[in-house]
């Protein structure tokens, strides 16, 4: 496999000319009918890639040769990869001298296990008939809070009493969450508070123990709504609201 600058791989067909091996007249020899494959680079990296999302890189390659170039197959090494690679553009077909392709290569990771494998391209290059390119990604996973109540209702409570309801936080991402503040909105209005708050802590994915324990102590009669805010890192969710309500009674 011979490598080229990428600046003479523009376009999905390309013509090169200047091709290595090609001469004229009588001095032409039986090497210079021969195809050569080349190709834009030994390694595609794709960086960080989110769990889910779909991310895009090119490879090109072209014919150097002076005689036709033919192209058997483009394809993963590792046909278990399948479901996170795909390629599009490229396929058997034969390449005049100068002419090249250009292939865009797509990642959609499924699972947050290492994708990384090879792209290899087989063609009738005598020198180098089978051309590897590593395909590299690191995949990032994503947290998500669920939690098992959009809203706590403590009923009526007598004044000088007090109630405790549970909120049970979970994490049904891939990535850990991390439960960076538990509060109020508007301060507990004097009559709720927290006897569990898992401020700072962390939840792995797949956990279901995040417990927060909201009191409700009333300290006149009468409803009284609040709002528990719970910020984490969910990208899709970073503040979530559940509604407290509750109200005082005479004893």
């Amino acid at each position: 496999m011979r490598l080229t600058p990428s600046a003479l791989l523009l376009g999905t067909l390309i013509s090169v000319n200047g091709c290595k091996g090609a001469s004229s007249g009588e001095d032409s020899g039986v090497d210079a009918a021969l195809g050569a494959l080349t190709v834009s680079g030994t390694t595609l990296d794709f960086g960080q890639v989110t769990l889910h999302d779909t991310s895009t890189r090119t490879l090109s390659y072209f014919n150097g040769g002076a005689g036709p170039l033919t192209i058997f197959d483009v394809q993963l090494d590792d046909d278990s990869m399948r479901p996170h690679w795909s390629v599009v553009g490229g396929g058997p077909s034969t390449l005049e001298s100068g002419v090249g392709v250009e292939l865009t290569i797509l990642l959609t990771p499924r699972t947050v296990a290492d994708p990384s494998t090879k792209l290899v391209i087989l063609s009738d290059d005598p020198d180098a008939p089978r051309a590897e390119v590593s395909l590299r990604a690191e995949v990032v996973g994503v947290p998500q809070l669920r939690v098992d109540a959009a809203l706590l209702d403590f009923g009526a409570v007598s004044l000088g009493a007090s109630a405790e309801l549970d909120i049970m936080l979970a994490n049904t991402g891939s990535d850990t969450l991390q439960i960076q503040t538990v509060g109020f909105q508007s301060g507990g209005q004097g009559v709720f508070s927290l006897s569990v708050n898992p401020t700072g802590s962390t939840l792995a994915p797949g956990a279901q123990n995040g417990l927060i324990t909201v009191k409700f102590a009333p300290t006149g009669a009468g409803s009284v709504n609040e709002r528990l805010i719970v910020s984490t890192n969910d990208p899709e969710t970073p503040e979530l609201g559940i509604v407290l309500m509750g109200a005082g009674s005479p004893p």
